[in-house]
């Protein structure tokens, strides 16, 4: 008689276990609108267009755009391009200056400026891009394979800037920056 009992607990144990649940139907009265919430921030939609840039692109590919670009301590569109995954830079003088794609040398990679050929007076491909002030760029674009639609050249890589443009913004914009320096050693010169 026990071993039925047992089985017989074991038995409404899983019967209870397994009844359904019964749960009140919905409401079909008055639903509240769901408002929509659209983000106009810099920092976002250069998020955004940099996330849309990388999926729309058939190449391996990063890109910066918005508020990406010349934050500080970044004093160049270079400082700003040593974030990108597979992108480092060669030093000059404590600031980034040549940029290399994928750990290949700088004169590996090939860089244009709104579709235009970048060149320096070196006998190589290399590009000083310290001399980019990241307040005339309104986006990069480092492209880290290659396809046909693309000007060859760039065995690492190819580093496209993008000017800005007036029309981009639609309205007056009026942008400041401000440096200072001083001198300890001032006093001390004859």
């Amino acid at each position: 008689m026990g071993k039925l009992s047992h089985q017989l607990a074991h038995v409404l144990c899983l019967a209870l276990l397994t009844t359904p649940m019964f749960a009140q139907e919905p409401s079909t009265g008055n639903v509240p609108e769901v408002e929509e919430i659209v983000v106009t921030g810099a920092i976002q939609q250069g998020a955004l267009k940099s996330l849309e840039v990388k999926r729309d692109n058939t190449v391996i590919s990063d890109a910066l755009f918005g508020a990406d670009l010349g934050e500080l301590p970044d004093l160049s569109i270079a400082e700003s391009l040593e974030r990108m995954p597979g992108v480092t830079s060669d030093r000059f003088k404590g600031g980034a200056s040549e940029m290399s794609v994928r750990g290949l040398g700088a004169f590996l990679s090939y860089s244009t400026f709104n579709g235009r050929e970048i060149t320096s007076g070196s006998d190589g491909r290399q590009v000083n891009f310290g001399q980019f002030p990241s307040e005339l760029v309104s986006g990069t674009i480092a492209y880290k394979s290659q396809q046909a639609s693309m000007v060859e050249g760039g065995v690492s890589g190819t580093i496209e800037l993008l000017g800005l443009k007036p029309i981009d913004y639609g309205k007056r914009r009026i942008q400041i920056q401000g440096l200072f320096g001083y001198n300890d050693y001032e006093a001390r010169v004859d």
